[in-house]
This record gives C-alpha cells, structure tokens and sequence, in this order.
C-alpha cells in the first residue's frame, strides 16, 4: 500500500474517532498499525500509544503540555495526531475532543471541528470554553441561530467571559446586528480593560455604525494594548482607505504584513487598494495604477498552490474597483486580476466536489431555457432601477424558466414583487457552498450576472464555471477581466466598432439604451435651498455623484465655468466616509489659485432622499454629468424633472450613459466631444434664458420615448435563446 493511501486510511481512521464510532475507529487503526508497523506515520501513532498507559483515567500533565505547546507553535498536524491518540486513550474525558475540535477548526475543517466540540459537550456539558468554542464553528458554517444558543450558554455559565461577550459579538455583526454587537465589545472591556481583541472588534462595530471617528479611536487603543496585534492594523488600513487618507492606508497594511506575513487578506487588500478611490492630483492617480499592477504581479506569485486553499475566503473582498473611473482601455489589467480570481475558485470548486460544467456542450437542449439572474441587488438599488428591474419583469416566461438568487438578505417591496412573478427564487443560504451547489443542482443553462465588482459573493461565484453559458452586463460599466464570462450584453448606444477590444468577453449590443426603463417616481421633498447655502436667484449647476466620479484631470473645467457664469453656484455631493474632502480641498486650491471666491461658487450638501433629489433638481438650472464616467441613474431621474444635462461623450462605455439617453431624446445638442464645448455649452445654457426654456420643453415632449422600450428585452431574449440551445 503507498503512503497516500496509508495516510488516507489513518485520516478515515481519525473522522471515524472524531464520529464516535471507536470500535470501527480503533480497529481500522489497529489493522494499519499491525501492516505497517515501519511507515514513518503510523510509527508517530504506535509511540504516541506507546506512551499512553491504559490505567490512567484522565491524560497526564506531560501530555497536556506537549499538545498544547504543538498547538501555541503552530504544528497542527502533530497537535492533531496527539489529540486524536488522547480520544482513543482517554474517550470519556472531554480534554482531548475539545483540543481536537479547536485544532481542526483552525484547519479549516468545520465539520469535524464540529463534531469533536459536540462529543466535548456530551462528556462535560457545563464547560463555559467548549460552548464558546463550539459557537465559533457554528458561525463560521453560517449556522448563526445555534451558534448564538452555543454563545448565550457559555455566557450564562460564566457571565464574567469577556471572551465569550466578544466572540458573540463578533457574530452579532456577520447578521448586522450591529448595536447588540457594540454592546457585546464593550461588555468586554468592562471584564477585562486589558482585551486588545475587543478594541479592534469595538472599532470594525463603529464602522458598521458610521461612527468613524470612534472606530479610529478604538482601534488606536488597541494597537496601544498590543501593538503586535496585525488585525487592528489592518483595520485601520481598511479605515484610512475608505476616508480617502492615501499613503496612512498602505503603511498600517505594511505593518500587518509585517507581523502576519503569510496572511493572505492582508496582501489581498495591499495589493487591490494601491487604487485610490479619490485622487488628489492626476499624478497620483498614474502613480497607483503603476503599483496595482506590480503588486497584482507579486500576489499572484504569493499565491502558491499550498496557499490556494485558503485564499478564496478573500476573492471578492475588495476589487479593482476604482479603475473604471478613470478613461483607460483597463482590459490588461482586470484581465489580469481575473486570473487570479478564477484560479483560486477553480481550486476551491475542485475542493468542495462541485462539478465544473462544460461550456462547450454540442446536444441541442429542448424546452424552456433555464435562466439564472444572480445578484444581491434584487432591491431598491441602482443596478436594479438602472435595468435589472426591466429584464425580470419582462422577460418572457412562456419562454424561460427564470430562477433568481439573491445573494443579500436586505429585501423590500421590489423582492416581494419579484417573489410573487418567478417561480423559483432562492435566498438565505448561509454559505459559498451552499449557493455554489444549488445553481449547479438547478441545472442552469445561462448565469446571468447583472454586474460584477460590486459584492463579494457574486465576485466568487461568477468566478466559477457553475453553467454552460455566463453572462455579464454594465451594472458595473468595465469588463469582469474573469475567463468564466463568455458575454457581456451591452447596446448599440453605448459601443462603437472598436468597443471589443475592451472585453475579454463576447461583446453582444441590444437595440436603443439596451435595457426597459419605467418613468420614475417623482415626489417632491420639502426642499428650502438656504438651509444649504444655495441662493435660488443666482445660476444652480448640480455637480451630483460620488466624490470619485470627479477625475483631477478634470478641475480645471469647473473652474472655467465658475470665471465665464457670473455667480454661479456648483452645487456637489458629500459622502458619509468622507472623501469628499479631498475633492473639496482639490477645488478650492484651484479656485482660490485664481483668485476667486471657493465659498461663493462650491456648495457641498448631504445626501439626500430620491425625493430630496428630485425637489433639487426641480429648483435647478442645469445638471453636469461627470467627464469621464457619466451617470445613467442620475441621467434619467434629471430627464424626468425636466432638467438639461449637458455631456462629453468618451470612447469608453462608462462615458456614454447620458449621451446614449439624449440620442434617445434627439436632443443631441446636449452632448459635446470635448471639454472646451462642455464648458461653452454650459455657458449658453446658464446665461440664454430662452435657449434653456425650450430645452426643458422639448425634454418633457420626448421625454416618453425612453420608457416602457421592450425591443431590448426581445433582443435580450433572442440572445438567450441563440445560446441557451447549445
């Protein structure tokens, strides 16, 4: 017999222990033991037997020791096999199923981690540490009503467990619970003022809650606690990065390498947020995209085949998604992210026994085409008001079986509808495997992913093969980069004859906007433009969009405005992280370089509601879509009040949006090509009263044209069908 099938039957051996069925257990051990008495692992298991004197009742201190310094050294295996010989010796005390189920969750195997801690439980049911323990595994399956029970009883057998408060916490915030998990933290640094772990854990609980001030605090507390603790680092960095704070982001991720170098998160997040989600001048911006691609090149060699198996837990956790807004042929380099994607999740498919299906089957399918729409934005939610809302309520069912999955738990009255038009809607499955395994098992013919970039689990998902043909769309405007994606459906407005060379998918372009679009919901906020500085009488120019949509390659137009329209008023929008400062601080420099008032022209507001919005607009002059990334949503909501939006058109999809909405309207006078006509068209529009007036008029009157266009639904549909039969 080889050692691969030795090894294979000791580890059968081990899960028929772990299982309880010691009789079966012992004698597949005793049978190896006896055939292969010179095999270097099965010699390890003899003297570990060796050792063990059947007199004992419980294990000795020594043994104790040994196990517990192979775990603190991190030798897992030999921790592992040492707990397993104390199961055997000693099967009626709780030590060794104990260790072993820590062991084996830290291996990542959970199921028998599982298994191990609940055999601890029968043998001494009231240990406080196993019921902590056992609820760590329980919700890192998802099982999270049990694992809260396994918590709340480690709880009540030794309410002073700051440990305990802080590990309940910690699955407080995986089911947004987000308040009770504050409380939890805080409950254990009452217990213990000392607790690092809870600091950190204090902080990534502010986050959740917005309270960003005092998640810097907390994590800095522990940091002052331990400062070898790597994860509050990272968090920091994580921090630091979503509040625009540039090179203190890198440094606190450095320093978690640094402590932690083998952690794949850590390089995972370095190497994806070298890009900036705003940039303060447009060197930095050319600097970052240089260091993206230098450390993408180095993860993907840090990712060795012994380190695969670990590091799908970190695909979809951060993206590349800041790429897209700036106007560069990026195929190069998400192709490249891509790749990693997809190798690691083609290992984890092959690991987890879910079958790779074959894209290229011959047999002509016949009956309904299944059809999967998977997204978590089966909700009030951008993609889903932009066009995902227009494929599933249109999409003809005579035709296709449409199966929907989604991946969020966040439901409203748009889920509900959807629930009641679809046959077949999933939701609330608790893991990776879990969905992975029902697409499959529902025999798909098409997947069809409304965007890609945008949420992590449908990122790991789509960046496997789980049906014969997978598609993309623009709820996220870039290519996916993922050699998993056959299509990406698109329309003719928004592509030109040179438009495939930035897909690594097959580019397929429906009629018109490409997507069925309904007339929006337009009520009215109580909106008093003081209250945010705005002076009605003077020009109002919306500048609406994420701080990020704003390229520093770009100030100098709005500068240009500000000199030709005398006291105009550019009216932009904060964000909740606080980017938005480092546009703010970009603007006035400009301005006040210029000599020319920043206060008086640069008005940032709070987000407001859509109805907030659409009483904004209402009041408004003019919306400036933004150059280099153009606003569909924000597009069609000015359209429906009424309101000109003046353009400049790129070569790349994502500058098309608004443009492709006015060709619609034929109100092509609206689009420019170049910033110099943006900036003189804008002019017009603010100082030519009667020139705005019949703008406003001819939107109203073409207005109708863009809604309730079923063409790109029936092309949708007759794509589909070309290759849904195989």
């Amino acid at each position: 017999m080889s050692d691969v099938l030795i090894e294979k039957n000791l580890n059968k051996a081990r899960s028929l222990l772990i299982n309880g069925k010691l009789i079966e257990g012992s004698n597949l051990l005793n049978s190896i033991i006896n055939n292969f008495p010179q095999n270097q692992k099965v010699q390890f298991v003899i003297q570990q037997l060796k050792q063990s004197s059947l007199k004992q009742s419980n294990p000795s201190k020594e043994q104790i020791d040994i196990l517990l310094k192979y775990y603190k050294n991190g030798e897992l295996i030999n921790a592992e096999n040492l707990a397993l010989s104390l199961t055997q010796e000693f099967p009626r005390h709780a030590f060794g199923w104990k260790v072993l189920g820590v062991i084996l969750g830290d291996m990542g195997r959970k199921t028998e981690a599982l298994n191990a801690l609940q055999k601890a439980l029968e043998i001494a049911p009231q240990d406080t540490r196993t019921h902590n323990n056992l609820g760590n595994i329980l919700k890192s399956l998802g099982r999270f009503e049990e694992a809260e029970l396994s918590f709340k009883q480690s709880i009540k057998l030794n309410p002073k467990s700051a440990l305990a408060h802080n590990n309940f916490g910690t699955m407080l915030r995986e089911v947004e619970r987000f308040h009770e998990a504050k409380m939890s933290f805080e409950q254990a640094i009452r217990l213990d003022p000392e607790f690092a772990l809870a600091y950190n854990n204090l902080g990534l609980a502010f986050v959740d809650l917005r309270k960003y001030d005092n998640a810097q605090k907390n994590y800095t507390q522990s940091l002052k606690l331990n400062p070898n603790l790597s994860q509050a680092y990272y968090n920091l960095g994580v921090l630091f990065y979503t509040q625009g704070k540039a090179t203190k982001h890198l440094k606190c991720f450095l320093n978690a390498i640094s402590l932690d170098p083998d952690n794949i998160s850590y390089r995972w997040n370095f190497a994806n947020l070298q890009l900036l989600k705003v940039h303060s001048t447009h060197e930095d911006y050319k600097k970052s995209l240089q260091n993206f691609d230098h450390e993408i090149t180095k993860l993907n060699s840090f990712i060795t085949p012994k380190r695969l198996d670990k590091t799908f837990e970190v695909v979809g956790t951060c993206f590349p998604y800041y790429l897209p807004y700036f106007e560069n042929n990026n195929r190069y380099l998400l192709e490249k992210h891509g790749e990693i994607c997809c190798r690691v999740m083609k290992n984890w498919q092959e690991k987890n026994l879910i079958p790779s299906i074959n894209h290229s089957i011959s047999s002509k399918k016949k009956g309904k085409i299944k059809v999967a729409i998977i997204s978590s934005h089966i909700r009030y939610h951008s993609v889903w008001n932009h066009f995902l809302k227009g494929v599933i309520k249109n999409l003809n069912l005579d035709k296709f079986d449409l199966h929907v999955f989604s991946l969020n738990n966040k439901f409203d009255n748009e889920t509900e509808s959807i629930k009641k038009r679809v046959k077949y809607f999933y939701s609330g499955f608790e893991n990776l495997n879990q969905w992975a395994s029902e697409i499959t098992n529902s025999k798909i013919d098409i997947a069809f992913y409304p965007e890609i970039g945008m949420d992590k689990l449908t990122i790991q998902l789509a960046s496997m093969r789980l049906a014969p043909v997978q598609v993309t769309s623009f709820g996220h405007p870039e290519t996916s980069g993922l050699n998993t994606i056959d299509y990406y459906v698109s329309s003719e407005l928004l592509e030109t004859s040179e438009s495939k060379i930035f897909y690594t998918e097959k580019l397929i372009e429906l009629p018109g906007l490409g997507y069925y679009f309904e007339p929006p919901t337009l009520e009215l906020a109580e909106m008093k433009m003081n209250k945010f500085g705005i002076n009605p009488n003077l020009p109002v120019i919306l500048c609406l969009g994420a701080p990020n949509k704003f390229s520093p390659f770009y100030d100098w137009v709005y500068l240009e405005i500000i000199k030709r329209v005398n006291g105009c008023q550019l009216v932009f929008m904060d964000d909740r992280h606080g980017t938005s400062e480092i546009l703010k601080i970009r603007l006035k420099n400009k301005i006040e370089q210029d000599g020319l008032n920043y206060k008086k022209h640069v008005i940032f507001i709070p987000e407001l509601s859509r109805e907030g919005y659409s009483a904004l607009m209402n009041k408004a002059d003019i919306l400036l879509d933004p150059i280099g990334f153009s606003g569909a949503n924000t597009t069609l909501h000015a359209i429906g009040c009424g309101l000109p939006v003046v353009t400049r058109e790129g070569k790349f999809q994502r500058t098309k949006h608004a443009s492709a909405i006015l060709r619609s309207l034929k109100i092509e006078e609206l689009i420019t090509c170049t910033e110099e006509d943006y900036i003189d068209l804008v002019e017009k529009i603010i100082l030519d009263n009667k020139f705005r007036k019949k703008l406003k008029s001819k939107i109203k009157f073409n207005e109708k044209v863009l809604y309730k266009n079923k063409k790109p639904i029936r092309a949708l549909e007759n794509f589909f069908e070309s290759v849904g039969r195989y």
